[in-house]
């Protein structure tokens, strides 16, 4: 993270990419057949697309996740990941304080 901050001096950074990456996609091989993911590029990308959100400044990404959100398939499967990932880094960052310096 230290790179990242060198890069992008005027970024807040609030985590690290790589474990929202993995996190995700425990949370996908755990909800979501890996074949389904594998075998259809429609719901790789749309699963995908919900990491984009770290790239986007704070005040949009509630709006850019409905936004993501209203693209989903009505699947209990995937209404499982958005309710997730709104509750653990849309509405959950905001209240959570990090026990350590990134």
């Amino acid at each position: 993270m230290n790179a990242a901050r060198h890069a992008f001096q005027d970024a807040d950074i609030k985590g690290c990419f790589f474990h929202l990456s993995q996190s995700l996609i425990r949370k996908i091989n755990s909800v979501v057949l890996k074949s389904v993911i594998e075998s259809d590029i429609q719901v790789k990308l749309m699963l995908k697309s919900l990491l984009s959100l770290a790239f986007v400044p704070l005040k949009d990404v509630r709006k850019n996740f409905d936004l993501l959100s209203a693209t989903f398939l009505d699947v209990d499967a995937y209404n499982d990941i958005l309710t997730y990932f709104f509750s653990t880094y849309i509405k959950g960052a905001a209240r959570r304080n990090a026990q350590f310096s990134p």
